[in-house]
C-alpha cells in the first residue's frame, strides 16, 4: 500500500480491507504452548508498559504473573509502577512479578532493581537466570492466568528461544 501511494496510485477500499495486520514478534504476542498462556512484549519505556497494561484490560486479562528484567539505562521504576499499577481499576493486577538479569554491557541484575525499591502490594521473586524466572513464572500461574514477559528486546528475545518459536542460531536484533 506504500508502494501505490508513493507511485500516487490510492489503493482501493476493498484491497485496504483485506489486509490482514498482524502485530510481529514480540509486541502483544500471545501464544500457547506448554498448557501456559504467554504474552511477549518488548515494552522497554513507561508508555509502552502502560499500553501492554491497557491491552490486557482490553483482552479481558484481569490476573497475570510477570517476568521483568531491562537494562540499567531504563526507567525501571516507572516501568513496574505502570504493570503493578490498577489505573483506578482495581480487578486488573499482577499476582506476581519475577524479576531477572538481562545481559550485556548494559545489564541490570534483578536484585538491584529489589534493592532500589520496592512494590509492596506485589508478591515479588527474584530469579536471576532467565530459565528459573520462566519456571518460578509457571508455576506461581493460576489455571487460565497468563505470563507476561516484558522490560527489553533481550528478555523477550531470550524467551522466545526458551519456549522455541525462534531458531537458537538466529541472531536477535
Amino acid at each position: 500500500m506504500q508502494c501505490a501511494t508513493l507511485l500516487d496510485h490510492s489503493p482501493n477500499q476493498e484491497l485496504v480491507r483485506s489486509v490482514q495486520f498482524d502485530a510481529p514478534a514480540g509486541r502483544c504476542e500471545r501464544v500457547s504452548l506448554q498448557n501456559q498462556d504467554w504474552i511477549l512484549d518488548i515494552a522497554h519505556n513507561p508508555a509502552a508498559v502502560a499500553f501492554v497494561r491497557d491491552w490486557l484490560v482490553q483482552q479481558g486479562i484481569r490476573e497475570f504473573v510477570v517476568v521483568f528484567g531491562c537494562f540499567r539505562d531504563k526507567d525501571y521504576h516507572a516501568m513496574l509502577n505502570e504493570i503493578t499499577n490498577t489505573g483506578g481499576n482495581e480487578s486488573i493486577k499482577p499476582h506476581t512479578v519475577v524479576l531477572t538479569d538481562s545481559i550485556g554491557e548494559r545489564s541490570l541484575a534483578a536484585q538491584e532493581i529489589v534493592d532500589d525499591m520496592s512494590i509492596s502490594h506485589v508478591h515479588v521473586e527474584i530469579r536471576p537466570r532467565l530459565e528459573s524466572a520462566l519456571n518460578a513464572a509457571q508455576s506461581w500461574a493460576r489455571s487460565c492466568m497468563p505470563i507476561v514477559v516484558l522490560g527489553s528486546f533481550d528478555i523477550v528475545s531470550r524467551v522466545r528461544e526458551q519456549l522455541g518459536l525462534v531458531a537458537k542460531d538466529c541472531v536477535s536484533v
